[in-house]
C-alpha cells in the first residue's frame, strides 16, 4: 500500500506515512471490522432465530412430559388418600359413602366433575371414580394439574392423557 499524499510505500499496518507524516487510513483493518460486523448481524438476525425454532419444540416437549409425570404421580396420591380414608373409616366402624368424596355418581345427584379431593401435597382435583361392590376403585377419571388422567379397572393410572375440559 502507498501513501495517498506523497506516494511513499507504507509499512504493513502503518497508520502514519514515515516520509510525509500524513495519517493513513488502513483499508485492511476497516474492511475486517465491517466483515466482523456483518457476520455478527447475520448470526443475530438469521442463525439464532433458526436455532430458536429448532430448540423450542424440543424443550416444550420435555416440559410437557414432565408435567404429565407429575400429574400421574399426583393422581396416584389422590387415589391412595381416598383408599386410606376409606380403610380408616372401615377400621373405625364408620360408614362412608361415595358422596363423602363428592364423586360423580347418580347417588350424589351430580353428573359433572366436582372439585372434590383436596390433599395438601397435591391440591384440588376433579375426581370421577367408579367403585366395585367391595369398595375398590375399578375405573374412572381424575383431572389434576389441567390433565385428565384415566384410571383403569385395577385402580391404576393409564397412559391415556388429555387436557381437562
Amino acid at each position: 500500500m502507498y501513501c495517498s499524499n506523497c506516494g511513499n510505500k507504507l509499512l504493513e499496518g502503518a497508520d502514519v506515512c514515515l516520509k510525509c507524516g500524513k495519517s493513513v487510513t488502513n483499508v485492511g483493518k476497516s474492511s475486517k471490522k465491517v466483515y466482523r460486523l456483518l457476520i455478527g448481524i447475520f448470526l443475530v438476525f438469521f442463525i439464532l432465530p433458526i436455532l430458536g425454532l429448532i430448540v423450542t419444540p424440543i424443550i416444550m416437549s420435555s416440559v410437557y412430559e414432565i408435567e404429565i409425570e407429575i400429574s400421574k404421580t399426583d393422581a396416584e396420591h389422590v387415589i391412595k388418600a381416598i383408599e386410606n380414608d376409606m380403610k380408616f373409616k372401615a377400621s373405625n366402624n364408620q360408614v362412608w359413602h361415595k358422596c363423602d368424596y363428592n364423586f360423580n355418581t347418580s347417588e350424589c345427584g351430580n353428573n359433572d366433575f366436582i372439585n372434590s379431593v383436596n390433599i395438601e401435597a397435591v391440591g384440588p382435583s376433579k375426581v370421577d371414580l367408579i367403585f366395585s361392590e367391595n369398595n375398590e376403585i375399578i375405573g374412572g377419571n381424575i383431572c389434576i394439574n389441567d390433565y385428565l388422567l384415566e384410571v383403569n379397572s385395577t385402580g391404576e393410572i393409564t397412559d391415556e392423557v388429555t387436557r381437562c375440559s
